[in-house]
């Protein structure tokens, strides 16, 4: 009988061992997958980072070149730009709708003198 419950008792140290082997494993897993989690993480708010500069610079560009290449309506405001062409430039918005209070030609709007 004491031979029994040695042999019980080995198996239940080993079934100990075994599981506590489990454990650490489960451990370790749960640490790597948070860690995967805070790399995720640090990734995407570079990734957004990255992308709000980009958008930033692009942004910059745009008003640089509004500013250096275009022309503001004196009808409406809206910059104008002259592509080609004759010397004559005519703001759409302007143009299209009259009843803006800004006469088609003349000082006020609509046709523009570049």
């Amino acid at each position: 009988m004491a031979n029994g419950i040695a042999v019980s008792l080995t198996e239940l140290v080993k079934s100990g061992e075994e599981q506590a082997k489990e454990d650490e494993r489960i451990a370790k897993e749960a640490e790597a997958e948070a860690e995967r989690a805070i790399e995720e993480e640090r990734l995407a708010r570079e990734a957004e980072e990255q992308l709000q500069a980009q958008r930033v610079e692009h942004e910059n560009a745009s008003t640089q070149y509004k500013q250096t290449q275009t022309k503001s309506c004196p009808g409406c405001s809206a910059p104008i730009e002259k592509n080609g062409g004759c010397d004559h430039i005519t703001c759409t918005p302007v143009a299209a709708e009259p009843a803006n209070d800004a006469p088609v030609d003349g000082d006020g709007g609509g046709e523009i003198e570049p």
